[in-house]
Formats: structure tokens, sequence, C-alpha cells
């Protein structure tokens, strides 16, 4: 006895320091064959998606890793396996003759004898079997079941603890991605990717309350609505899933239509085919925020339950109420930056004013002297196309200023189309960089870059607006650009946590006299600048411009070594951006 007690002692502690599942499988079936004198063993953990049992685990003489993975349909009927009938029983069951068995099938030919027993759950949902086989007749015994009931206990917290560790790095990963400052629509399909990480489920979509609509609109799905986002919706109270907006209660249910409040308006997959069906609320700061539900489809076994636990529903209300946290700041910045946007439009309404009346005036000085010369006798026409000159001098400057004025308007309307940027790179060092100058322009650009989803016409834009300022502050040296996938270290200088998803970078480094230290966050405020020409809305502009893909713009060079201008741009679709007018 204290033989065996030790031998579970020992695999209780592999088990908190296992590394990986299917090897404390492994040890769990060696443990079996030491514990009852078996030849072989096996175990065999249930796919919940495709309604069968699969063999994750054995040792044995006749164990090979060809046996692992091979699947086990689940029933009673004859001919199907001892392993078969104790998943469709979920009862114990030996034999002491195989060969004259009725529901025992060959799996290993010298065997004589088999044992199995059930392994489930504080649910008490089959999670799976254990066997053992021995090539000895009557082998085994009600002794042998007491022996290996612990051992298929410990095989339920080893696959508890891979669920669990898996759903581990889930939230870490959603912590990754609340804190690299994502947009609403990549919050919500990081959600849906990460969901389907820590929950087995066929469909699952995600409804966002829209004040314009008065409804909770389909806003992100795995299924088959996704031709309805944007447009499919629920009142409060309408069907289950306006019932959890109303109520902002979970409901979890295994065959959701016989429920009265079923109304099987938008449907993932055909009603007949839903098993299971879990919503719950996405809470908010003032009001409810939404609504996300999954589903599972309904199986041909009906001895396997793959309906929701209540551990699934609180995983998902977890997952909700980051998703709901993340919403409600994105907000927040929005709100704010709509604030400073519009502190920024107070700011340059002065100062157009001012510049325009400028203009003006001069503008209007030019004209009354036009009029003083033309009047005379002998009007002199040197004087009249000098006065005509500055007259077009004055409209000049005046429709640069409502260009830029245009410029910042706009900086953060985009279209997306699916671009090579290393081609925009090239096809605007081609039109910007001077043919004859003293400066020497090396390019290294990455090949094989993935495609950026951008508004090309902008990020041309921001890469002359960075190729015009070198150009203006160095007369010589070397002006480098560069393209590149950007590191870890490349997030830490934009001060960004490390996103969920890959992000191209652009770096372009001048050797001109660089930014101050105490200038490199306010160079990209309007109105800062140190050149004659403009309003000093450039950078301004393309930072907006940046930060409306998602993306970030900093300098970091060194001051009085050059200045060194880096863009991080996300790979893959950024959904489209639009500021609202003022």
């Amino acid at each position: 006895m204290h033989e065996v007690t030790e031998k579970y002692a020992s695999l209780i502690t592999e088990l908190v320091g296992a590394p990986e599942i299917r090897s404390f499988l492994d040890r769990i079936s060696d443990a079996a064959i030491a514990l009852t004198g078996a030849d072989n063993a096996l175990v065999a953990v249930v796919d919940y998606f495709a309604g069968i049992l699969r063999i994750e685990g054995g040792a044995g003489a006749a164990w090979d890793e060809g046996k692992r993975s091979v699947e086990i349909g689940v029933g009673d009927d004859r001919g199907l396996g001892i392993t078969a009938y104790v998943a469709a029983t979920r009862q114990p069951y030996y034999s002491g003759d195989v060969t004259a068995d009725a529901h025992y099938r060959s799996f290993v030919p010298s065997t004589r004898s088999e044992l199995a027993l059930p392994i489930v759950d504080n649910h008490d949902r089959l999670r799976g079997v254990l066997n053992v086989e021995s090539d000895k007749s009557n082998a085994f015994n009600d002794e042998h079941i007491a022996l290996l009931k612990p051992l298929a206990a410990l095989c339920e917290l080893a696959l508890q603890l891979g669920v669990e560790r898996g759903r581990q790095e889930a939230f870490i990963s959603m912590g990754h991605v609340l804190a690299s400052d994502p947009d609403e629509e990549t919050l919500l399909h990081e959600v849906l990717r990460i969901a389907a990480e820590m929950l087995a489920f066929e469909a699952c979509s995600i409804f966002v309350w829209s004040s314009e609509a008065r409804a909770y609109v389909l806003r992100a799905t795995r299924g088959d609505l996704e031709g309805l986002v944007g447009t499919a919706m629920y009142t409060d109270g309408e069907g289950l899933t306006g019932k959890v907006a109303e109520t902002g209660t979970p409901i979890r249910l295994a065959n959701p239509t016989e429920h009265p409040d079923w109304r099987g308006k938008y449907l993932e997959m055909p009603a007949e085919e839903i098993s299971a069906f879990l919503a719950v609320p996405i809470p908010g700061r003032d009001r409810m925020v939404g609504v996300m539900r999954v589903l599972r489809r309904r199986r041909g076994s009906p001895w396997i339950d793959n309906s929701f636990t209540a551990n699934n529903e609180r995983v998902l209300a977890a997952l909700a109420a980051l998703l709901g946290s993340g919403l409600g700041s994105i907000r927040a910045v929005r709100r704010l930056v709509q604030s400073e946007r519009m502190a920024a439009w107070g700011e340059m309404s002065a100062r157009s004013a001012h510049m325009i009346g400028n203009r003006a005036f001069a503008i209007q000085g030019d004209l009354n002297e036009l009029r003083y010369v033309i009047e005379q006798p002998n009007p002199d026409i040197g004087a009249i196309r000098e006065l005509v000159d500055s007259l077009g001098a004055n409209l000049d400057r005046l429709e640069e200023i409502l260009a830029e004025f245009r410029d910042f308007v706009k900086a953060t309307h985009i279209a997306l189309e699916t671009t090579d940027i290393n081609e925009l790179v090239r096809s605007t060092l081609d039109e910007m960089f001077p043919k004859r100058t003293a400066i020497e322009l090396k390019v290294n650009l990455q090949e094989d870059l993935p495609p950026v989803q951008c508004d090309a016409g902008k990020l041309r834009r921001v890469v002359a607006e960075i190729i015009e300022n070198a150009l203006h502050f160095q007369q010589s040296g070397t002006f480098r650009v560069s393209t590149a996938l950007a590191e870890d270290q490349d997030f830490r200088s934009a001060r960004m946590s490390t996103p969920g998803r890959p992000y191209v970078k652009l770096v372009f480094e001048d050797e001109g006299p660089g930014v101050p230290a105490d200038m490199k966050l306010s160079i990209f405020d309007p109105f800062r600048t140190s050149r004659v020409k403009g309003m000093g809305l450039g950078l301004s502009i393309a930072k907006g411009i940046v930060d409306a893909h998602g993306g970030r713009l900093y300098e970091d060079g060194v001051p009085g070594a050059g200045a060194r201008f880096v863009i991080l741009l996300p790979v893959g679709k950024t959904p489209e951006r639009k500021a609202k007018d003022v």
C-alpha cells in the first residue's frame, strides 16, 4: 500500500510541474501498468468538436507513437470496443476473455483481458477513458478498478490544467492587446481570436450598442453572419441576445431553440444544428456596451455532452468585462483626442485669422496702390507689373495657408488599399529627392515585407514631409532610408506594448542638427516650426495620418547628430477611421 501511495504522490508532484499534458498522460499509463500488472495502457480524450474519443497518451509493450491520435467512435453498440462502451455508459467495465466479449474490438492482437473506466469532470461530464490491457485471461478485478480511479481523477486534473494554462496564456494575450492601444475593430477581432483559444465553439458573435441605431449591432463574428456585420441588430429584450442586454444577466442553455425567449432572428448556423448557447453582457461604465454570445453545434453522438458549463460562463464573462473596459478606454481616448483637436482648431482659427488678415491687408494695399497708378495720366507699366506680381505672391501665400488648413482637417480621413510599402517609399523618393545635391542618399529596403492596408496617398504625404524636413536642415552628408519588420525594441522606443500582430518599420535618418531632447514630443504639435514657410502643421498632419492607420510616428535621433524619424505601421486590415467634422 505504501508503494501505491508513493506512486500517487509522485504523480501529483509531477502534475504540478508537467510542461506538456500528453507526456503526463503517458506517465499515467505507465503507472496504470505498474499498479495492475497490465501489459499496455492508454488514455483516450473526448474531442467535443468531432464527437469522438482520441488517444492522447499510452504506454506498454505494444505502444508506439503511431497509436497516438487514433480516433474512437462513442457508443454502446456491439463491436465498437470496450473503450467506446465505457464512454457511452460512463461505468467501469472489465472483461476476463475479450475473445468472447461482444463489445470488444481488437486494438492489440495479443490482448486477452481488458479493463476501462471513465474519466469525468466535476460537472459529471465525460472527459475520456483510461484503459488497461493484459495478455493474460482474467487479469483484472474490482480491486484494480479501485486502484485506477485515482489515476482517472489525475487524468481529469491534467486535462483541466491544460485548459487553464491555455486560458492563462489567452488572458495574457488579451492584456497585450489592450496595452497595444488598438482601435475598436482590431480589439473586437482579437477578442474573437482569444475566445476561440479559451472556449471550444463553432460560432461566436459580438453585438455592440449603437446610439444611432438604438440597438445592439453586430460588429464582429465567426460563423455564417459575416455578411451581416453592421446590419444585424437586436433591441433590448429581443430574443435571448436582447434579453441578456436588457437584464445584464448571462444566459446559458442546452437546446436553446426550446426556450420561450428564442427568436432565431440572426443565426450563425441552422437552428436544428445548435446544441448549446451561451451569451454574456459586455459591461460599460454608463450602460450595457453589448453582448457576446457563443454557440456549439449538435454532434452525432448522444453520449457526449458539449453544453457550456458554469466555468465556461465565468471565463466568457471575464473576457467580456475586459472587452468592455477596452472599448471604454478607446472611446475615452477618442473623446480626449477630439477635445484636443477642438483646442487645436481654436488655436488654428486664431492663427489662421491673423495670417489671412495679414495677407488680406497686403492685398488691399496692393489694390489701392494699383488703382492709384492706373488712374494717372501716363500709368507706369513697370510699377503695375510689380504690383500684379505682389498680388500674385500674396494670393499664392493665401492658398498655401488654406491648403495646410484643408490637409489638417482631412489628415485622419483615410481610404484603405493593399500597398507595397517599399514601392511607396521608392516612388516618393524618386519624386522628392533632388537628382543633383551634395547629400548622398542610401536606401535599404527589406525584401518580402508583407503588404500594408493603408491610404497610399496620405502615407506619401508623410514620407514627403519627412524628406522635405531633412533636406531643409541638411546641406551635405548622408540621408538614410530603410524598411524592415518592427522588433521589440522599436515598440519600446514608441512607448508601445508588444502588439499581437506584426508591424513594418520605416526609418529616415539625416545628418542635420537633430532635434533637441526637450522638443522630441512637441515637434508634432500644431504650429511648432523653426521654418519660415508654412504654418507649422506639416509634422502634426503627418502624425495624424499615421495615427489614423493605427501606427506610430516618433523621433529618436541623438541631438546634435541628426534626426531619426520612425514610422510603425500594422500589417493587416485596419478599419477606416473618419474624424467628425467640427
